[in-house]
């Protein structure tokens, strides 16, 4: 008899393959059999945001971040379809969490950093990029952004510190 962990492989082996529509299908299987499985929750929440259904992606991924709050990649994704969705606070608020979760969550430092640019929030942002690359020192676009952001707060002399750094990665 085939476990919950060797479905879950498989599907998400067709999901990695590209094969969206064969993932989905044994995604919704798992769940039908094991209810409220919070990674089955996030793969589907992905797939439906890969295959542009954003209200369907964002009701998975609170369904995944309600099951287990602990997963800093349900948060993440959230936040990723909140913003494609233009719920830009939303989105800053799902990186928030996903970095609680996960405080060297890099992606979510960076995203919530960009976000929160748009926002004419800089103090924040300069907080969240550096937070990004205090996680990952090799994030190139986290020392571009930040770079660009103390440019235009005229620091001229950080940004070009940031960018002699993304420069030598």
């Amino acid at each position: 008899m085939t476990t919950l962990d060797d479905r879950l492989r498989q599907a998400h082996a067709r999901h990695v393959a590209g094969d969206l529509q064969e993932a989905e299908a044994r995604y919704r299987s798992i769940l039908e059999q094991s209810p409220g499985q919070p990674e089955v929750l996030r793969l589907l929440g992905s797939i439906c945001g890969q295959s542009g259904r954003l209200d369907q992606a964002a009701w998975y991924l609170e369904q995944a971040v309600d099951a287990d709050p602990s997963v800093a990649e349900a948060h993440y994704n959230l936040g990723v379809v909140r913003r494609q969705q233009g719920r830009t606070p939303e989105a800053i608020d799902a990186w928030t969490q996903a970095t609680r979760a996960n405080p060297t969550h890099a992606s979510s430092w960076f995203n919530r950093g960009i976000a929160l640019i748009d926002l004419d929030r800089l103090e924040e942002a300069r907080t969240s990029l550096t937070a990004a690359i205090d996680a990952e020192p090799e994030h190139v676009n986290a020392r571009h952004q930040l770079g660009l952001l103390e440019h235009t707060s005229g620091n001229f002399n950080e940004a070009a510190t940031q960018w002699r750094a993304a420069a030598e990665l």
